[in-house]
Parts: structure tokens; C-alpha cells; sequence
């Protein structure tokens, strides 16, 4: 599937959207992941903030380039997580990373495995076996115009296309 956006809130109102899909989707046995792949300025970080709004997160949404992980509680508000019960989700950013044995301190094991977590990976190429091979891929690329993106998604949203 292939999207187009002109704009960052554009970009957040589809990443709501997606959201809906995919807090309404049957869950697996593990958490679900998307990651998200594109160029610096594509549009990943954007993305997560509208992604992780519907979700009910209320406070400051930035990329954790440096802390590499951030973790945001879901609480059982009016919010899409309310109806669906993930308890939390996490922002990955791999960017920063030289090896992937990096994060052997950061219980990926534990969040990728557990299907109460929503997990959202920018730069997931540099966390290479770390992944589970079935996370959805989202594409970011840079479009004609210096506002246009075009967002593809490859993979189930668990189990459903």
C-alpha cells in the first residue's frame, strides 16, 4: 500500500489512523512492530507522534536518539488503548548504534515478546537479527515537492493486511 503526504499533520492523521488498525487487529503472541525505514526528514519521527497520540500519550513525543529507548505507559483512557488493552508502547531509535550487541542491556527480548506492547523502531536496519521478522515495514521517501512523502507499508498489521 502507498500513501502520499503534503504535510506533517497529514502524516500524524494517517499514523492515527494506522494505529486504529492496528490497536484493532487480533493480536499475536508477541508485540507488535512496526519499523520504520526512510531517510533523515522523511517523516518517521512525525509519524510516531501521531501514532503514539492515539494511542492517549499525552506528553512531549521526541525521537530518544540518544537514549535509544523510550518507553510510554498506556493508560485506560477515552484512547484507542483503552478498548484494546496494550499496557505500552516504545520508541526505538537505532541511528545512534555502531553494533547491535548495543542493546543487549535494554530487554529487547522482553519488549519484543510481550503482546500488550506496540513497538515503533526508526532505523531498524541497524538492529539486524534484534527485529522480529514478522514486524511491519513502513517506508518513508521523499516526494517531488519539498513537503511530499510517500509512506509504504509492507507486512500484516497482525494478520490483517
Amino acid at each position: 500500500m502507498i500513501y502520499r503526504s503534503f504535510s506533517s499533520a497529514y502524516t500524524k492523521n494517517f499514523a492515527s489512523r494506522l494505529a486504529r488498525r492496528v490497536t484493532s487487529a487480533p493480536r499475536g503472541k508477541s508485540a507488535s512492530v512496526l519499523a520504520l525505514h526512510g531517510e533523515l526528514g522523511a517523516g518517521k519521527t512525525t509519524f510516531v507522534q501521531g501514532f503514539l497520540r492515539a494511542l492517549g500519550v499525552r506528553q512531549r513525543i521526541t525521537s530518544p536518539t540518544f537514549l535509544i529507548v523510550r518507553r510510554y505507559a498506556l493508560a485506560k483512557r477515552k484512547s484507542l488503548n483503552a478498548k484494546h488493552g496494550f499496557t505500552a508502547a516504545y520508541h526505538i531509535d537505532g541511528y545512534r548504534l555502531k553494533r547491535a550487541s548495543e542493546l543487549s542491556s535494554l530487554g529487547l527480548k522482553e519488549i519484543f515478546g510481550n503482546p500488550s506492547h506496540i513497538v515503533l523502531v526508526e532505523w531498524p536496519q541497524r538492529l539486524k537479527r534484534q527485529l522480529p521478522r514478522r514486524a511491519v515495514r513502513v517506508e518513508f521517501h521523499h516526494g517531488a515537492r519539498e513537503s511530499e512523502r510517500r509512506i509504504i507499508i509492507k507486512g500484516k498489521l497482525n494478520g490483517r493486511s
